[in-house]
């Protein structure tokens, strides 16, 4: 096993189809991945995000967060109750006028 150099990561090379060198790092087992969304009047688009990341196969648990800087209400709710059946973290603040 080899020290990838400058991360400090333990990884090996895989060779698998002779053409590509891959680096495959051994991640922590108690790791957890975030990924924060930020989000403006495009419910439609936000939820297949976060679907297909949902969908998605890991091997560690995935914290989805979602920053809305001012979506109109209707959008509003609509993220707000998906939030709920989707089990993501929804954090609302208006955005400021001047």
């Amino acid at each position: 096993m080899d020290f990838v150099k400058g991360t400090y990561l333990p990884a090996y090379y895989s060779e698998e189809d002779k053409l590509r060198l891959y680096t495959l790092y051994e991640l922590p087992k108690d790791i957890r991945l975030s990924i924060v969304f930020p989000s403006k009047d495009n419910p439609d688009v936000l939820l297949r995000c976060i679907d297909s990341v949902r969908n998605g196969e890991t091997s560690f648990p995935v914290e989805i967060i979602v920053v809305d800087n001012g979506s109109s209400d209707e959008n509003r709710a609509r993220i707000e109750e998906a939030s709920k059946e989707k089990e993501f973290l929804y954090i609302y603040e208006k955005e400021e006028t001047t």
